[in-house]
Order: structure tokens, then sequence, then C-alpha cells
């Protein structure tokens, strides 16, 4: 509260900042940092996570921060943040590297988890009433996978050729 009687409080993050973005109910901030440029193989810790992709959770109130790296960058437009506040989901998509997955984020504990996809990551959305997260994937004839909100366990994936094949004229 920056009219409070309160001095704000000093979060130290390890790795230059790129974006903030903020629970609805601003208890939890989630940072996506810079990449610093490549190091050798014989570079210090600290240069080796700065010259790496990542984020940092961080709980608002009491300042605790957890620096998460990933092997590619997080877009902005490619995060979630369910209304009640209590998990973050990103897309991971790195097509020369392989990478494609949906990372979940508990708020409350900051634990981790990473789903990997069949197919490379597009779109994202929220289906709250059912608690489902929905993932586009790239595919010649369209892919969707269901997640669990609560848990990330992929429920069900379709293809575009199992939608098709329940279209009658």
């Amino acid at each position: 509260d920056l009219a409070g009687k309160d001095a704000p409080r000093e979060v130290r993050l390890r790795k230059a900042v790129r974006t903030v973005a903020l629970s609805e109910n601003g208890s939890h901030a989630l940072v996506l940092h810079q990449r610093g440029a490549a190091v050798p193989a014989t570079a210090s810790e600290q240069q080796r996570i700065d010259a790496s992709d990542g984020y940092t959770l961080v709980e608002v109130a009491r300042g605790i921060a957890k620096l998460q790296l990933t092997p590619t960058e997080v877009r902005e437009r490619d995060l979630l943040v369910t209304p009640d506040s209590s998990r973050v989901f990103m897309l991971l998509r790195n097509d020369s590297a392989q990478v494609r997955s949906v990372e979940m984020a508990d708020l409350s504990s900051f634990q981790v988890q990473r789903i990997e996809l069949a197919k490379p990551p597009t779109s994202l959305g929220l289906i709250p009433d059912a608690q489902r997260l929905f993932v586009g994937q790239q595919s010649e004839g369209g892919m969707i996978t269901f997640l669990d909100a609560k848990s990330g366990e992929i429920v069900h994936a379709v293809s575009g050729f199992e939608l098709s094949g329940r279209v009658r004229q």
C-alpha cells in the first residue's frame, strides 16, 4: 500500500526484470526476466543464471521470492493466473530446442510442475466453471489439450481429426 504508513518492502531479484504481472487480488507477482548474453562453461553460477531464461514468483505481503529457470523464454501473452490467485500457468515453446510444455506454479507453496505436450503450444485459456485449462497446439488439423486447473494433469487431448470426425451433415 503506497499510501500506507509502512515503508515499501524490498525484494531481492537475481536477474534483470523484463515485466511484472500481478494476481487479481495483488497477493502474488510473477516477474519475467531478461536473459543475458551466453557465457562459457567456466562461468560463475550467477553468470550462468543471468544467461538463462526464467521468472520469479513473489509473495507480495511477506516479500518471499523464488527464482525458476526455464529452457526458453516465457512470453507475456503466454501466461494465465487463475481467478482465485492460487496458480499461474505459462506456455514454454522453442521449436529448435523441441521445448513444448506448460509450466504450472502453485502460488501458495511455489512448487512448479512442467507438463510436456505432444505439439508446440500456441494459446491457453481457462474454463472457470469446469476448472479446466485449455491449451491450443500447433497441428495440421488443430489440437487442444485440456488440463485440470488444480492438479495440472492432462484430462483429455483432442485432435482436429477427432473433432472433424464428429461433424454430421
